[in-house]
């Protein structure tokens, strides 16, 4: 018998590349642009997961059944489209063009992952009780994380040959994965300890500080979550208390601290007040600053709108590679 392409080692290479995944996962979470910039370009290292997963796809021989699913034929039929608007763009523009097709093509880790759990059932368990180790990790570590990269981002040292620092994690970033691992623990997959939802309401609060769609990436699944699962008096509990512990915070801010509305987002302070601000500018009226920043966004939804529904791109696109500013695509 060929013992290398036995089912047993086939299951054993599908379980190791799943612990080099979820590395890869908390890596990302943890240190952002800095984990995400290793390797030697054009390969980093989401691309070389990417391929070692494409090579564990292939052995799984799971290939129909991963496209036995209307989602996944559906993905697979944009992918596919993607990749034929990448070719006519390479040779213009490189590895530039390849880069930023990956928006679409990195939904081959979903077909990966599919051929895993058909090769392995059991690897479902495996991932639930991974995602709830990461989730811990992640909520107790990432307030420290989060706080060091906005304070002391000037003295956080690059990486080698690279101008991306060794830590960079984006606002939006930690929303995603604090709802994540707040719907998790909602669901009833883990036990919030106090300690857990203390520290999570903090990186939560810098969160809604610094960026409005961290805010909504939280607030929209949660919302959700909470609704489909019936515990809407819970979560009317939970904000009740919540509001209040912030209203006794919005009162006694002004005598520590002097708030001022900043000119640019990347500066916006983290307080309660610029809380208020991003609230009210998401779902009415905000300041100045957060007022500018939402009408950019709208005039560059009107241009994409009116350049692919109402214009020449609505099947193409622009193609992937070019590099253009707002001003030039109005």
């Amino acid at each position: 018998m060929d013992y290398a392409s036995s089912p047993s080692q086939r299951t054993s290479l599908g379980d190791r590349y799943l612990w080099l995944l979820s590395g890869v996962l908390l890596a990302y979470a943890l240190t952002g642009r800095g984990f995400a910039n290793l390797g030697l370009p054009p390969l980093y290292v989401g691309e070389m997961a990417l391929l070692s997963g494409f090579i564990i796809f292939l052995r799984t021989g799971c290939l129909v059944a991963a496209l036995a699913t209307l989602p996944s034929v559906l993905l697979a039929a944009a992918m596919a489209w993607v990749m034929l608007r990448t070719l006519p763009f390479f040779g213009l523009y490189g590895f530039d063009a390849l880069r930023d097709s990956v928006v679409i093509m990195y939904g081959s880790f979903a077909f990966i992952i599919m051929a895993l759990l058909l090769e392995g059932p059991h690897r479902i368990n495996t991932a639930v009780r991974w995602y709830a180790g990461f989730s811990n990790i992640y909520v107790l570590a990432i307030p420290f994380i989060f706080a060091f990269n906005h304070f002391m981002a000037d003295y956080i040292p690059h990486l080698p040959g690279s101008d991306a620092p060794l830590i960079f994690i984006g606002a939006s970033e930690v929303g995603v994965h604090l709802s994540g691992a707040a719907v998790f623990a909602v669901v009833g997959f883990r036990k919030a300890t106090p300690l857990w939802i203390v520290l999570l309401v903090v990186s939560l609060a810098m969160v809604c500080a610094l960026s409005r769609g961290g805010m909504v990436a939280f607030a929209v699944p949660m919302t959700v979550a909470v609704v489909m699962l019936g515990k809407i008096r819970e979560l009317a509990i939970v904000l009740v208390a919540g509001l209040t512990i912030f209203a006794v915070a919005y009162v006694l801010e002004p005598a520590f601290t002097d708030y001022r509305e900043t000119a640019s987002s990347i500066e916006r302070p983290i307080s309660t007040r610029q809380i208020v601000n991003n609230i009210a500018s998401t779902v009415g009226q905000g300041q100045e600053q957060g007022e500018g920043t939402k009408r950019w966004r709208v005039d560059w939804w009107n241009v994409i709108i009116n350049n692919t529904v109402y214009g020449p791109y609505f099947w193409t696109g622009r193609g992937f590679g070019l590099r253009v500013t707002f001003w030039v695509l109005t």
